[in-house]
């Protein structure tokens, strides 16, 4: 089952298991689209369950990074979903490949894209995200713009469209919105 492609699993999944008005619970969407998301990406191992990730208040961490009401309100509904996706921390490698698809690919290029406006590229090169948060705080660069297309790019990537499915960008960008891959980390 493991071998089968995304689309061939989700067919067989909505043909043989499950009703038209109850398509996925909330653990089958988030795997399934954590899966199609990362299919592809290889890294390094890495042991998130000895990492001190420094969570921090999720309001304090919202008010410091100006997070307007209508992202704060899907950051915190999001929020509930942070132990399902940290059930899945020893599942084939998910959470260090959806960092790294996410955070270091996606997110990066949006900060480089918006910075690229203000900074030179030479400044720019071989900065890591967290790097390039900061530069975007001294420009003034606002995270409700880079969080909002954070959400778009991850909606775009997201091809299984159902009610359950809606949220998953939103559920994504709070678990690494809380673990300050998302947004400035001044108090982490």
């Amino acid at each position: 089952m493991e071998a089968l492609e995304t689309d061939r699993l989700i067919e067989l999944n909505k043909k043989l298991f499950i009703k038209s008005a109850e398509k996925y619970t909330d653990n089958i969407t988030l795997s399934l689209i954590f899966k199609h998301l990362i299919k592809e990406k290889e890294n390094v191992i890495v042991d998130y369950m000895d990492d001190d990730f420094g969570t921090v208040d999720t309001n304090a961490k919202l008010n410091l990074n100006k997070i307007n009401e209508k992202i704060s309100a899907e950051i915190k509904r999001s929020l509930d979903y942070r132990v399902v996706l940290d059930d899945f921390c020893n599942v084939d490698n998910l959470l260090t490949d959806l960092k790294s698809y996410i955070i270091d690919d996606i997110y990066k290029k949006i900060l480089l894209e918006k910075l690229k406006q203000k900074v030179s590229e030479k400044e720019l090169v071989d900065k890591k995200t967290s790097e390039l948060q900061d530069i975007a705080i001294s420009h003034k660069i606002g995270f409700n713009k880079l969080i909002s297309q954070l959400h778009r790019e991850i909606e775009n990537n997201i091809e299984i469209i159902d009610f359950n499915s809606m949220n998953i960008a939103w559920i994504i960008i709070a678990y690494f919105f809380e673990l300050c891959d998302v947004g400035v980390d001044e108090i982490c």
